[in-house]
């Protein structure tokens, strides 16, 4: 079963300790590693990267494969104080070779007033 750890319940881009919602894929494969890429997807927002050494986020966009590492999910914070549709975030296992999906989950966010979201399921 593939599930998504995050580090937080709620999130608004104005907090200093945080980049974004943390996700981490967590999922037992048989495949080797190099045979397996994960697809992120987001319909609103964008993925961010935020590792060692430099810990400089960079802006991924809303549609990322990568190989299992940590992501996050933000979004513009210039879009506070406006109305924002429900975020929806998938996540795909997929097979490398053949491109045939394993597994996948995904992440409902919802919001708390306009600006903090909210985890609705994991």
């Amino acid at each position: 079963m593939l599930t998504i750890e995050i580090d937080r319940n709620e999130y608004i881009p104005t907090m200093s300790s945080a980049v974004g919602i943390s996700l981490i894929p967590v999922y037992k494969i048989e495949m080797t590693s190099e045979d397996i890429k994960y697809h992120w997807s987001t319909n609103y927002g964008y993925f961010v990267a935020w590792d060692a050494p430099d810990f400089e986020a960079k802006i991924l966009g809303p549609d990322v494969i990568n190989t299992g590492e940590r992501i996050f999910w933000s979004y513009d914070p210039s879009e506070m104080g406006v109305d924002k549709p429900s975020v929806l975030i998938s996540l795909k296992i997929e097979n490398g070779q053949t491109q045939q999906v394993i597994a996948k989950t995904n992440i409902d966010i919802g919001w708390k007033g306009q600006d903090i979201a909210i985890v609705m399921n994991r």
